[in-house]
């Protein structure tokens, strides 16, 4: 799909994620497992199951299976959040 300009493609690339997202999260029930916010800009999608960084990362990260949606507050407190901003903050 060839773009005129930059900007087109920006625009069209921030749209089908945006589009993508919201299908991930209609999917999963669109509320936080923990205490049940709707708030779409405060969901994130948990990985209970990491996603595989070679084959197809974007295509895994909007699969539904091994997600669950959490609020950005419950997120936090998840393990796999702990772990990796050891790691983050070590470095």
């Amino acid at each position: 799909m060839p773009f005129k300009n930059k900007v087109d493609k920006q625009r069209w690339s921030r749209e089908y994620y945006q589009r993508k997202r919201r299908e991930l999260i209609d999917k999963l029930g669109s509320k936080c497992v923990e205490c049940g916010e709707d708030d779409l800009t405060r969901l994130e999608a948990h990985h209970i199951v990491p996603i595989c960084r070679r084959s197809r990362p974007f295509k895994e990260a909007m699969d539904p299976k091994g997600k669950e949606l959490r609020c950005t507050v419950d997120h936090k407190h998840t393990e796999g959040y702990r772990r990796r901003r050891k790691r983050r903050t070590a470095l």
